[in-house]
C-alpha cells in the first residue's frame, strides 16, 4: 500500500465505508494499490489488504442509510479492521449527516474529523461549504439554501460541530491536531476542517496520526 507503514498494514487492514459500487471501488484503488478487495458479506479479505465496503446509494432514505451503514460497519468488523474510513461524495451532505452517526456508534469511534475537498477534481471545502470550482454543490441549481450545504451544521447532532477553518490548516498539522484535541475535550462527536490543496490534506492526515485519540476519518477519495 502506497505510503502506508509496514507496522500499521501488521495490525490488520483498513475498513473502507464507501457510498456505492464504484466508490468503493476507487476507494480501494486508491488506498491499496492492488491490494484493495470490495466485499458486500463475508468474503475474506487478506492480511494487510485495504477493504471497502458498499453502503447505500445516495438516494435512499436517511432511515435505510444508517441500517445500511451499520450493517457494512459490522462487516468492516468481523473481518478485524484496524483502522477504518468513511468515503463519502462531495455533495452528500444530507446523506452523510445519516451515515456518520450509526459508523460512530456501531465502530464504537468517538469522534469523525470531515473534509469534503478533492483538491485534484477541482473540489475544496471552504467555511465549512463544499466548492466545485468555486461554486457551493449544495447549490447545483442556484435554488437551494446555501444553509443546507453547510457542514458543521448538517452534521452536528443538535448543535454545530466543531469547525477548523483553512487559516487554522495552513498553518500546519501541530495547529490541525490541536483542533482535533479542543473538539475532543469539549465531547464534540465531528469535527469539519477545510482544505483547498493537496498539502491540506496531506496535513489533516498528519494531524489525524500524530494525535492520541481513536478517529473515524471522513472524506473524499482525495
Amino acid at each position: 500500500m502506497r505510503g502506508v507503514d509496514p507496522r500499521l498494514l501488521a495490525q490488520g487492514p483498513t475498513g473502507v465505508l464507501a457510498g456505492d459500487w464504484p466508490a468503493a471501488a476507487e476507494a480501494a484503488a486508491a488506498l491499496g494499490d492492488g491490494d484493495g478487495w470490495v466485499v458486500d458479506g463475508p468474503t475474506a479479505v487478506p492480511p494487510g489488504a485495504t477493504l471497502a465496503v458498499v453502503t447505500v446509494p445516495t438516494g435512499v432514505d436517511p432511515p435505510a442509510v444508517a441500517r445500511r451503514t451499520r450493517e457494512a460497519a459490522r462487516t468492516l468488523q468481523a473481518h478485524r479492521c484496524a483502522r477504518h474510513f468513511l468515503h463519502c461524495p462531495p455533495d452528500g451532505g444530507t446523506v452523510l449527516a445519516a451515515q456518520l452517526p450509526a459508523a460512530l456508534a456501531e465502530l464504537a469511534l468517538p469522534l469523525a474529523v470531515v473534509t469534503s475537498a478533492h483538491p485534484a477534481a477541482g473540489v475544496t471545502c471552504i467555511g465549512g461549504y463544499t466548492l466545485q470550482e468555486g461554486r457551493p454543490t449544495c447549490l447545483p441549481h442556484g435554488g437551494a439554501p446555501l444553509g443546507r450545504g453547510h457542514l458543521p451544521a448538517v452534521l452536528g447532532e443538535g448543535r454545530p460541530a466543531a469547525h477548523l477553518g483553512l487559516d487554522g490548516v495552513l498553518e500546519g498539522p501541530r495547529v490541525v491536531a490541536q483542533a482535533i484535541a479542543e473538539a475532543w475535550g469539549a465531547g464534540q462527536r465531528v469535527l469539519v476542517v477545510d482544505a483547498a490543496r493537496e498539502e491540506d490534506l496531506a496535513a489533516i492526515a498528519r494531524a489525524i496520526v500524530i494525535t492520541p485519540y481513536p478517529i473515524l476519518p471522513v472524506g473524499s477519495t482525495g
